[in-house]
């Protein structure tokens, strides 16, 4: 019977490999952290804040729609993450 974790793979010839799809990196406690996630978040902004201003201020390019937007989704993430309540990362 397989884990919560645990993956069983049935082959047609009978034989079952099992594997377990749970990944943990070895970061230390500080990085989960709301404090750590807004300071994420407060560095998207500042480093897309030159790009977003480029886009308004003078002519489009590609670069500064790719980083300013993905600047601002990183922000959006981090800072989501940051007012999360749930207490399961911890």
């Amino acid at each position: 019977m397989p884990g919560a974790n645990e993956t069983v793979y049935e082959a047609p010839d009978g034989w079952k490999l099992s594997a377990v799809v749970t990944v943990k990196l070895p970061l230390p406690r500080f990085t989960r952290s709301p404090i750590f996630f807004l300071g994420l978040a407060a560095l998207h902004i500042y480093l897309g804040a030159g790009h977003v201003l480029s886009l308004v201020g003078s002519a489009v390019t590609w670069t500064d729609v790719w980083k300013g937007v993905g600047a601002a989704g990183g922000a959006y993430y981090f800072l989501a993450l940051a007012l999360d309540r749930n207490d399961s990362a911890k």
